[in-house]
């Protein structure tokens, strides 16, 4: 008796059909992903970059990382719908669909951009207690924290 997979991929036709089905389903989730993007333009306003940055600064957030961080989340975003524009205020989970993995991926790119140590070797209960959630803000804290951790040779 062959396993139930291989007996899926025996006929030339269901491995078609199976292609067919497969590429159906990733094409409308990113279509839903798309629509669920520009959804958001309605909810609040979006900005460029150099707006995004601005944002942040009035926040006390270095440039520098602001910029990294959105040339990072616009390369993971791609490709966008048209006339998209990101805000700090985004959830990266709930708006952004950037998951376990790809949140942790992104702060770690982030703190090699800045020259930070790995966050992989932080106490995340601080950072936890003052942020609700994943979204500009809360990443630019986590840099903070992290740069005071080289300053301060720990």
């Amino acid at each position: 008796m062959k396993p139930y997979l291989l007996a899926l991929i025996d006929d030339p036709w269901r491995i078609v059909v199976l292609s067919v089905f497969l590429a159906a389903a990733l094409y409308f989730s990113k279509a839903s992903f798309r629509r669920k993007l520009k959804s958001l333009e309605g909810v609040r306003p979006g900005v460029n970059k150099a707006e995004y940055i601005q944002i942040l600064m009035k926040d006390g957030y270095d440039a520098k990382a602001a910029s990294i961080l959105f040339d990072l989340l616009y390369d993971h975003l791609k490709p966008l719908p048209d006339g998209f524009r990101m805000h700090p205020d985004d959830d990266f989970h709930q708006d952004y669909r950037i998951e376990d993995l790809d949140d942790i991926e992104l702060c770690d790119k982030l703190a090699e951009a800045l020259g930070l140590p790995n966050p992989k070797d932080l106490d995340f209960r601080e950072w936890e207690q003052e942020y609700k959630f994943l979204n500009a803000r809360s990443i630019l804290g986590l840099m903070r924290i992290l740069e005071k951790k080289r300053e301060s040779g720990t």
